[in-house]
């Protein structure tokens, strides 16, 4: 990452606030925003808003500081706590099959991380805590209708992100204004940020888990090529060991719901 002299709250702060720019530029095709404002949901939209404030610095210095394949391994478990904490929060039953996967997936972590290794630090559990935060705020993402709109799904977690991190930015030390090359990073990771915003729910509204989750898993691959060609990275063994590990608990996951699905939908056979 390239050194600003900023805080990681300010680096989170200006993506986010590029991001919402650029929302409230193309906010009459995503719904508009009075509707956005007017939404009768505002309480879980600023509850997922603050859990999404809370994981972006995490993730920003985590990539900072960390190997970018090892952390983007790590924040796929959040799909593994989604299901541990779908029990307690919405009372759904979970068979053994998909327990199975989340201790194989959880496993598969532990591979990562090499918590018996010399190497290993505190700095490293970080993505693993922004994956359960991830899960948290996917279980009240499912709680919105499509009565939503893509702009309220998107605005409400920016607003949180910029007012939170510029309040923990502000007593920051060592900052320096940035130069125009890196004026330009942000610029291009707040629009980057804002895409995602919108990309994710709608692709699983207007899809099925089962047709999209595989797609979410090829970013494994992309932070692998990634990390290679920006930051001269190359995944040991261990991440590419436990990576794969992860994602075949994963798409475990994804084939159990699908055959569910389908076994549910299966109408008896009448008789006579």
């Amino acid at each position: 990452m390239v050194n600003t002299g900023a805080s990681v709250f300010f680096v989170a702060g200006v993506f986010q606030l590029v991001a919402l720019i650029c929302l409230l530029l193309v906010n009459k095709p995503l719904g508009g925003l009075v509707s956005a404002v007017r939404s009768r949901q505002k309480h879980l939209h600023l509850l997922r808003g603050i859990l999404i404030a809370m994981l972006v610095p995490m993730n920003v210095y985590a990539f900072s500081r960390l190997p970018f394949a090892f952390t983007y391994t790590l924040l796929f478990t959040g799909a593994f706590w989604a299901i541990l904490l779908s029990r307690p929060l919405t009372g759904e039953h979970i068979p053994i099959s998909k327990m199975v996967a989340v201790v194989s997936g959880f496993m598969g972590a532990i591979v990562v991380l090499r918590p018996w290794g010399g190497e290993f630090e505190w700095r490293m559990l970080i993505p693993l805590c922004s994956a359960f935060f991830f899960a948290v705020e996917s279980m009240i993402a499912r709680r919105f209708g499509k009565s939503e709109t893509p702009l309220s799904l998107a605005i409400y977690p920016c607003v949180c992100c910029v007012m939170l991190m510029t309040a923990l930015s502000i007593g920051a030390t060592g900052f320096s204004f940035p130069i125009i090359q890196q004026a330009g990073i942000f610029v291009v990771g707040g629009i980057m940020m804002g895409i995602g915003f919108l990309c994710v729910p709608l692709a699983f509204r207007y899809g099925s888990a089962v047709v999209v989750g595989p797609f979410h898993y090829t970013q494994l691959i992309w932070a692998a090529i990634l990390g290679a060609i920006l930051f001269k990275e190359t995944p040991d063994q261990w991440t590419l060991v436990g990576g794969a590990i992860i994602a075949i608990s994963g798409l475990f996951v994804l084939l159990q719901s699908k055959n569910r699905r389908l076994q549910n939908n299966v109408l008896p056979l009448k008789r006579g």
